[in-house]
């Protein structure tokens, strides 16, 4: 998290998979929201959680 936070605040994030890569350029007021997440699965009856964070800008 750390890493990615220090990419976003100098306005450049690379993202990587082991075929490719891309660099996208965030612009200087993007909208950020946190979001958590209650599932049940649909089987067991058990819950879990999904702690997101997003970044997000339109062009």
């Amino acid at each position: 998290l750390v890493a990615a936070a220090e990419q976003i605040e100098t306005g450049t994030v690379e993202l990587e998979s082991e075929t490719a890569s891309h660099t996208v350029a965030v612009p200087e007021s993007p909208r950020f929201e946190v979001e958590l997440e209650r599932l049940t699965d649909s089987e067991t009856g058990e819950a879990r959680y999904e702690l997101e964070y997003e970044v997000r800008w339109t062009q």
